[in-house]
């Protein structure tokens, strides 16, 4: 894009003109249009030169030829130099027909008609070297949703794409030309689009999104500018305005429906802690009701599974991100509810290594009532009269997960088996660890009871 790269080495009326066939290959005029121009001229140029060679004048018409030539160079620069030696050939050719054949013509005439011919073909190059850049980046701009402008410091705003019409109306050029990019910005944002403008020719990229009044209503346009440089001097800027006003509108609709799941989530939420306190208020008064202590420490077990999925549920829900949830810190927050609950805080020493992994929701959950299940357990048959130790390690490895829960209570039998030895709490772990973690469990003897977890990184 040298238009845009290299146009400030240009010696200053040399970048005047440029600017001015610039701005006019802004214009909008279909190429239809255009063909049947060229067509109208160069048809109505030959008529009269087959008249005037017929009466013998071959003076005035020639000079015509290089009108058509000049229109085809600069709307179609690609054929400006075929066109201007089609013209030359052409018209030496009628200057042959009627010099030789119908001999209206002097043939001495040579001269002067391979001038002009040459002429026509200098012409044609000229105009196309000269329009060649603004043809290229018109074609390379055609986005109906965007167009390019370019502002020099001394010259202002003197490149357009043609796709400008489309995104402002056909009308704003001119008004550009004459008042700024700012006169199309909202009155209120008029001042904040001015000091990016000034920022860029500072020589800093800049963006933003703008409200700008159009023939079509009122859009939102993303601009970026982009400072050009020339010998390590800011010249200039070369900024792109894009149409996002649909994308706008689409991330208002998904903003005020995220705003709307938001609060039926937090309604959600909170009937589903009330609906768990209710059912704990239920267990408290069965176990209130009965002298058992079998069923006593069955309720309070229930009691406690139901608190952890409470807890679980308000961690994962009070999280900055719900589909992610650090394991770390959820761990770490459930163990201490657990431990608050039972009451023997004080009595337990707690070691926690557990790293800084992120799960699914399903998995955390599933996790959760494992370690909620297994640390519950050694509270309840490892603890000594004065109190113990347990410890949590989690850790990742390339291929899988671990969990382990370890006491340094008096240890399993040897012959444990959780399908027939095993309480409600184990089993529940167990089926947990096997049916939703597609993960295994097993137990070991180590100074104490270890628990050991293990499930793969795929998940179930």
């Amino acid at each position: 894009m040298r238009a845009m790269r290299d146009y400030g080495r240009h010696p200053l009326p040399y970048r005047r003109l440029h600017r001015f066939l610039l701005r006019l290959s802004a214009k909008e005029i279909g190429t239809r249009q255009q063909a049947l121009a060229i067509f109208a001229v160069t048809g109505s140029i030959l008529l009269i030169a087959l008249a005037s060679m017929y009466q013998g004048i071959n003076v005035i018409f020639p000079h015509m030829f290089s009108l058509p030539v000049m229109m085809v160079a600069y709307w179609f620069p690609h054929r400006g130099i075929g066109f201007s030696v089609t013209i030359a050939a052409g018209y030496i050719g009628l200057y042959m027909f009627f010099s030789w054949h119908l001999g209206t013509i002097d043939f001495d005439q040579w001269v002067p008609v391979v001038s002009r011919s040459a002429i026509y073909i200098v012409v044609g190059s000229v105009m196309t070297m000269l329009r060649w850049e603004g043809f290229v980046l018109n074609r390379i701009i055609s986005d109906e949703d965007k167009f390019v402008f370019l502002r020099d410091k001394e010259l202002g705003y003197f490149y357009y794409s043609p796709s400008i019409h489309i995104v402002l109306g056909p009308e704003e050029v001119s008004s550009i030309s004459m008042k700024g990019m700012s006169s199309v910005v909202s009155p209120d944002q008029r001042r904040a689009f001015l000091i990016m403008e000034s920022n860029a020719l500072g020589g800093q990229d800049q963006m933003g999104v703008f409200d700008v009044e159009t023939v079509d209503g009122r859009k939102k346009l993303a601009f970026s500018l982009s400072p050009i440089y020339v010998d390590q001097d800011v010249k200039g800027y070369q900024g792109i305005a894009e149409d996002v006003t649909e994308l706008k509108m689409h991330e208002e609709g998904l903003e005020k429906a995220l705003e709307e799941r938001t609060v039926l989530l937090a309604e959600l939420h909170h009937r589903v802690r009330n609906n768990l306190a209710m059912i704990v208020g239920m267990l408290n008064m069965q176990m209130m009701s009965t002298d058992d202590d079998t069923v006593k420490r069955t309720l309070r077990d229930a009691e406690s599974r139901i608190m952890s999925m409470s807890s679980i549920h308000g961690f994962v829900f009070q999280s900055d991100d719900f589909v992610k949830v650090d394991i770390r810190s959820n761990l770490k927050w459930l163990l201490m509810q657990i431990l608050e609950g039972h009451e023997v805080r004080d009595r337990v020493h707690l070691d926690l290594d557990i790293e800084p992994v992120r799960l699914d929701y399903n998995r955390t959950t599933d996790l959760s009532i494992v370690a909620t299940e297994l640390f519950t357990n050694a509270l309840h048959h490892a603890l000594a009269e004065d109190g113990g130790r347990i410890s949590v390690r989690f850790e990742e490895s390339a291929d899988e997960y671990l969990l382990e829960v370890t006491d340094d209570g008096p240890g399993l039998p040897v012959d444990f088996s959780i399908e027939r030895d095993g309480r409600l709490g184990l089993k529940v772990a167990k089926q947990t660890v096997e049916e939703k973690l597609r993960g295994r469990i097993s137990h070991s003897y180590r100074d104490g009871t270890v628990w050991t977890v293990t499930f793969p990184k795929g998940g179930s």
